[in-house]
Protein backbone atom coordinates (compact mmCIF):
# COMPACT_ATOMS: atom_id res chain seq x y z
CA UNK A 1 0.00 0.00 0.00
CA UNK A 2 1.49 3.35 -0.96
CA UNK A 3 1.74 6.29 1.47
CA UNK A 4 -1.28 8.18 0.10
CA UNK A 5 -3.56 5.15 0.50
CA UNK A 6 -2.26 4.53 4.02
CA UNK A 7 -2.95 8.16 4.89
CA UNK A 8 -6.48 7.98 3.43
CA UNK A 9 -7.18 4.72 5.29
CA UNK A 10 -5.91 6.23 8.55
CA UNK A 11 -8.10 9.32 8.17
CA UNK A 12 -11.10 7.14 7.36
CA UNK A 13 -10.49 5.19 10.58
CA UNK A 14 -10.17 8.41 12.56
CA UNK A 15 -13.50 9.67 11.21
CA UNK A 16 -15.06 6.32 12.11
CA UNK A 17 -13.70 6.62 15.66
CA UNK A 18 -15.06 10.17 15.94
CA UNK A 19 -18.45 8.92 14.78
CA UNK A 20 -18.45 6.24 17.50
CA UNK A 21 -17.65 8.89 20.12
CA UNK A 22 -20.53 11.00 18.83
CA UNK A 23 -22.93 8.04 18.96
CA UNK A 24 -21.88 7.30 22.55
CA UNK A 25 -22.64 10.90 23.49
CA UNK A 26 -19.04 11.79 24.30
CA UNK A 27 -18.87 14.32 21.45
CA UNK A 28 -21.61 16.73 20.50
CA UNK A 29 -22.62 17.10 16.84
CA UNK A 30 -20.75 20.41 16.65
CA UNK A 31 -17.57 18.97 18.17
CA UNK A 32 -17.77 15.98 15.83
CA UNK A 33 -18.12 18.16 12.71
CA UNK A 34 -15.29 20.44 13.82
CA UNK A 35 -12.93 17.52 14.50
CA UNK A 36 -13.87 15.83 11.22
CA UNK A 37 -13.31 19.03 9.24
CA UNK A 38 -9.92 19.49 10.92
CA UNK A 39 -8.89 15.95 10.00
CA UNK A 40 -9.87 16.39 6.38
CA UNK A 41 -8.43 19.86 5.85
CA UNK A 42 -5.20 19.32 7.80
CA UNK A 43 -4.38 16.07 6.02
CA UNK A 44 -5.58 17.18 2.58
CA UNK A 45 -7.01 13.76 1.90
CA UNK A 46 -8.64 12.77 -1.35
CA UNK A 47 -10.64 9.88 0.11
CA UNK A 48 -13.76 11.45 1.61
CA UNK A 49 -15.15 13.35 -1.34
CA UNK A 50 -17.11 11.71 -4.14
CA UNK A 51 -15.78 12.46 -7.59
CA UNK A 52 -17.69 13.63 -10.62
CA UNK A 53 -17.71 10.01 -11.80
CA UNK A 54 -19.72 9.02 -8.71
CA UNK A 55 -22.32 11.68 -9.48
CA UNK A 56 -22.49 10.59 -13.12
CA UNK A 57 -22.62 6.89 -12.18
CA UNK A 58 -25.38 7.55 -9.64
CA UNK A 59 -27.37 9.47 -12.26
CA UNK A 60 -27.02 6.73 -14.87
CA UNK A 61 -27.91 4.02 -12.35
CA UNK A 62 -31.00 6.01 -11.37
CA UNK A 63 -32.06 6.41 -15.00
CA UNK A 64 -31.62 2.79 -16.05
CA UNK A 65 -31.84 0.62 -12.91
CA UNK A 66 -33.34 3.07 -10.43
CA UNK A 67 -36.64 1.21 -10.27
CA UNK A 68 -34.76 -1.44 -8.30
CA UNK A 69 -33.14 1.17 -6.05
CA UNK A 70 -29.59 0.48 -7.19
CA UNK A 71 -28.63 4.17 -7.14
CA UNK A 72 -29.59 4.33 -3.46
CA UNK A 73 -27.53 1.27 -2.61
CA UNK A 74 -24.62 2.80 -4.56
CA UNK A 75 -24.72 6.01 -2.50
CA UNK A 76 -25.13 4.13 0.78
CA UNK A 77 -28.83 4.84 1.39
CA UNK A 78 -29.74 1.22 2.03
CA UNK A 79 -33.16 1.87 3.55
CA UNK A 80 -34.30 3.75 0.45
CA UNK A 81 -32.82 1.03 -1.75
CA UNK A 82 -34.82 -1.62 0.09
CA UNK A 83 -38.02 0.44 -0.15
CA UNK A 84 -37.52 0.90 -3.90
CA UNK A 85 -36.81 -2.82 -4.27
CA UNK A 86 -39.93 -3.82 -2.33
CA UNK A 87 -42.20 -1.59 -4.41
CA UNK A 88 -40.52 -2.03 -7.81
CA UNK A 89 -43.52 -3.97 -9.09
CA UNK A 90 -45.68 -0.80 -8.81
CA UNK A 91 -43.43 1.15 -11.22
CA UNK A 92 -43.62 4.16 -8.86
CA UNK A 93 -39.94 3.76 -7.90
CA UNK A 94 -39.06 3.72 -11.62
CA UNK A 95 -40.77 7.07 -12.17
CA UNK A 96 -39.16 8.57 -9.06
CA UNK A 97 -35.74 7.18 -10.01
CA UNK A 98 -35.99 8.61 -13.52
CA UNK A 99 -36.62 12.07 -12.04
CA UNK A 100 -33.81 11.56 -9.51
CA UNK A 101 -31.44 10.51 -12.29
CA UNK A 102 -32.07 13.71 -14.20
CA UNK A 103 -31.63 15.74 -11.00
CA UNK A 104 -28.32 13.98 -10.21
CA UNK A 105 -26.99 14.62 -13.71
CA UNK A 106 -27.96 18.31 -13.53
CA UNK A 107 -26.65 18.78 -9.97
CA UNK A 108 -23.26 20.33 -9.25
CA UNK A 109 -20.53 18.16 -7.72
CA UNK A 110 -20.49 20.23 -4.52
CA UNK A 111 -24.25 19.87 -4.01
CA UNK A 112 -24.05 16.14 -4.70
CA UNK A 113 -21.18 15.71 -2.23
CA UNK A 114 -23.01 17.69 0.44
CA UNK A 115 -26.12 15.54 0.12
CA UNK A 116 -24.64 12.08 -0.44
CA UNK A 117 -21.11 11.85 0.97
CA UNK A 118 -21.20 11.33 4.75
CA UNK A 119 -17.53 12.23 5.08
CA UNK A 120 -17.86 15.54 3.21
CA UNK A 121 -17.24 18.53 5.53
CA UNK A 122 -20.65 20.08 4.76
CA UNK A 123 -22.66 16.83 4.82
CA UNK A 124 -25.98 17.05 6.63
CA UNK A 125 -28.24 14.09 7.19
CA UNK A 126 -31.64 14.86 5.81
CA UNK A 127 -34.96 13.43 6.85
CA UNK A 128 -37.83 12.88 4.53
CA UNK A 129 -41.53 13.12 5.18
CA UNK A 130 -41.45 9.58 6.52
CA UNK A 131 -38.82 10.61 9.08
CA UNK A 132 -36.27 8.17 7.70
CA UNK A 133 -32.69 9.42 7.77
CA UNK A 134 -30.77 9.16 4.52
Amino acid sequence: MDNELKKDYSISNEISNLNKLKEEGILSEEEFLKAKNNLITNNKTSLPIFTQNKRFTTGVLALFLGGLGLHHFYTGHKIYGIIYLLFCWTLIPSILAFIEGIVYLMMSDETFNTKHDATHPNYKKSKTLLGIER
